[in-house]
């Protein structure tokens, strides 16, 4: 896989039913339009959850939405010093997810590293950055 290319991989029950990497597995039955990619050489080893077609191509940020955001999750991240820490840490999430996933109920994408939800609108827009991989917001969009 190269160039950013999505090949269909399998259909996902749960997070826990997916390995990548050779042998994709689904605990239990199909979900119809749940589609599991394995992307291209930069996202190797991505989990990937969309009935939304493609991601966005790049994150986008509106200093008075990132400003606001950083204000209200400055206390969970104690080692970040300012906005621009947190901005990079956006991007490090978007450029190195462990998970993507699409929730078509709110049309937002999510992209998970660790315990860090990076929320994006369809079009890229940055909408917040904290520590919601575990939250019920996600595991509600892969159901």
């Amino acid at each position: 896989m190269s160039g950013g290319t999505l090949v269909i991989a399998g259909v996902a029950v749960s997070v826990k039913g997916v390995v990548l990497g050779g042998a994709m597995t689904a605990a239990g039955g199909a979900i119809a339009s749940r589609a599991v990619f394995a992307m291209g050489a930069d996202m190797t080893n991505v989990r990937y959850y969309s009935s939304g077609g493609k991601p966005p191509d790049k994150v986008t940020f509106d200093s008075k939405q990132l400003g606001a955001k950083w204000g209200e999750h400055m206390k969970d991240y104690p080692k970040l010093k300012s906005h621009s820490n947190y901005k990079s840490l956006a991007n490090n999430i978007f450029k190195k997810p462990e998970t993507i996933i699409f929730d078509s109920k709110n049309k937002e994408w999510y992209y998970l590293k660790g315990n860090d939800l990076l929320r994006l609108k369809p079009n890229g827009d940055f909408i917040s950055l904290y520590p919601g991989a575990k939250s019920s917001r996600v595991l509600n969009a892969i159901k």
